[in-house]
């Protein structure tokens, strides 16, 4: 039997725009003030662009579960890599917090569509962090 796609798990989630928000403003609630991802994410965000930056992450979700596309994607990768101090241990910190708020504000069928995306992002963005890792190792050596 083929495991759905995360395009399927998204689809059958149900997730809502007021969800996203919801489950967005919670989370990173959370991250401001833990103290591994707070101050990664505290280095770069000021206390008062908080909710500028949990709109953007808001309509990104949007995005992913097809509600709306008004997100340009192309600067996530760039906004993530750009700073030396997001390394591959803080993701998972990362999942363990939102796994935690997902727990907290949705059913299991809209958990499932959000840790679906989430883990497919963190993928890409751990493969990101490794290849910026190793670009820099390379232009240290050299």
């Amino acid at each position: 039997m083929r495991m759905p796609s995360v395009q399927e798990i998204v689809a059958a989630s149900g997730v809502t725009q007021q969800k996203v928000r919801e489950v967005t403003a919670f989370f990173y609630a959370r991250v401001s003030i833990d103290p591994v991802l707070g101050p990664v994410f505290n280095s770069v965000i000021a206390e008062e662009e908080w909710p500028a930056h949990i709109e953007k992450v808001s309509r990104f979700w949007d995005l992913a579960f097809r509600l709306d596309r008004n997100y340009a994607a192309g600067g996530f990768m760039a906004a993530h890599l750009k700073h030396a101090h997001i390394q591959q241990e803080h993701t998972h910190r990362w999942l363990q917090l939102f796994e935690e708020a997902l727990a907290d504000v949705c059913n299991a069928r809209e958990a499932a569509g959000f840790r679906a995306v989430a883990n497919a992002m963190m993928e890409n963005v751990r493969f990101g962090l490794r290849r910026r890792d190793k670009i820099l190792a390379n232009a240290a050596a050299s």
